[in-house]
């Protein structure tokens, strides 16, 4: 599990991908309350399924950032700080994340149990829950790409991608730039796998001499 735990990264943008392909684009909140709700209701199990795949993304993204953690922590002097930062900002987006399959999944679940007005507040306040997931993002990148070029925890290249990512994410172009973090993770994943596998063969990578 430790080898393969860097691949939790890939799986983690398989899985996002996965989940905003069956969401789809939401529907405009300018649409008469009716509509909206009729939307959720007639959307319903399109938007269950996204929510549940989304929490299973979640879960992949927090389980990459222990490596990611592990890495950075191996080559930073001191008591880890900017690792233990990284760690923190993965567990702020994954919370994030599953909070709003959760919001997702209950305005979808109940569309037609509740008042219309009911839906369209989960609606909207899923559409725009996005501070927790932009931040904690931010955070993680930010901090693993200091790990990275100050330290070289890992590829110099990827480590500055991260901070400027980072950058971006909290900016009003934060849309591409979460777009750019799950670009990164799918290549993170790559390479701190192969940090741990160099020759592909499957066999850890042998212990350093003393």
């Amino acid at each position: 599990m430790e080898r393969f735990g860097p691949l939790a990264g890939l799986i983690f943008l398989v899985l996002a991908i996965v989940s905003f392909a069956i969401a789809g684009d939401p529907t405009d909140l300018d649409k008469s309350t009716e509509e909206y709700a009729r939307y959720w209701a007639d959307n319903d199990t399109e938007q269950v399924i996204s929510a549940i795949i989304g929490c299973y993304a979640a879960v992949a993204f927090l389980w990459f950032s222990g490596s990611v953690r592990e890495v950075v922590a191996g080559v930073e002097p001191g008591k880890a700080r900017l690792a233990s930062i990284a760690q923190a900002g993965a567990a702020v987006f994954s919370a994030g994340l599953l909070v709003n399959s959760a919001i997702q999944f209950a305005a979808a679940q109940t569309a037609e149990d509740v008042s219309p007005q009911a839906t369209e507040a989960l609606g909207a306040l899923y559409e725009n829950f996005f501070f927790p997931m932009a931040g904690g993002m931010a955070v993680f990148l930010l901090a693993a790409g200091i790990g990275a070029v100050r330290h070289g925890a890992f590829d110099r290249r990827l480590g500055w991608m991260a901070v400027v990512i980072a950058v971006v994410a909290l900016t009003p172009a934060g849309f591409f730039g979460f777009i750019a973090s799950m670009i990164w993770v799918g290549l993170a994943s790559i390479v701190l796998y192969r940090k741990k596998d160099p020759l592909g063969s499957g066999a850890a990578q042998p212990p350093a001499p003393a």
